[in-house]
């Protein structure tokens, strides 16, 4: 019996896979929220996260917000609906998604004031922190590498700069 197949045809209410399940930001992204919730369990990375909720990689970015929300308080009945569904179209799917991107933008000034990550960074044309008024940052101060959904932890690049240090330039005018 394959272990994927009997995991999604136990009981729908299970124990929650992980220990710490801050709710989502009413403003903040998903990937900004799996990011976070990554960095509050201490996982080092998406595949880690998805193999503690038992999902593939592309199963959990792909999921749905409610239902995330259920699996994260032990009931799969969401998530394995569309576990099936996602079977189905996985390479369709992966190769359409103009939004599957990892790459992101940040703004220093709020995660220094603690902030979560909100939707509109993730926004193609957003150069503009909201708050700040100043330019998001889309690439490590230190390394130069584009800041990635992907990072271990949230505050961190992969190269160990913290992005609530790197600078910002002023708005341009």
């Amino acid at each position: 019996m394959n272990p994927r197949t009997a995991t999604n045809t136990v009981s729908s209410q299970e124990r929650p896979a992980l220990l710490l399940r801050p709710p989502q930001g009413e403003d903040e992204s998903f990937p900004a929220y799996l990011t976070r919730l990554r960095t509050v369990n201490g996982l080092t990375g998406i595949l880690t996260l998805a193999r503690r909720l038992r999902l593939s990689e592309g199963e959990l970015v792909t999921l749905e917000p409610a239902a995330l929300q259920g699996l994260l308080h032990g009931d799969r009945s969401q998530a394995a609906a569309h576990c099936r569904r996602y079977r189905r179209r996985t390479s369709q799917l992966l190769r359409t998604r103009a939004d599957n991107s990892t790459a992101t933008r940040i703004c220093p000034l709020c995660f220094r004031d603690g902030r979560l990550h909100p939707m509109h960074w993730d926004r193609p044309l957003t150069i503009i922190c909201a708050v700040h008024q100043l330019c998001v940052i889309g690439r490590c101060s230190e390394c130069r590498r584009p800041i990635s959904h992907r990072r271990a932890h949230m505050y961190f690049c992969v190269c160990g700069a913290d992005f609530r240090k790197c600078s910002q330039s002023p708005k341009p005018l």
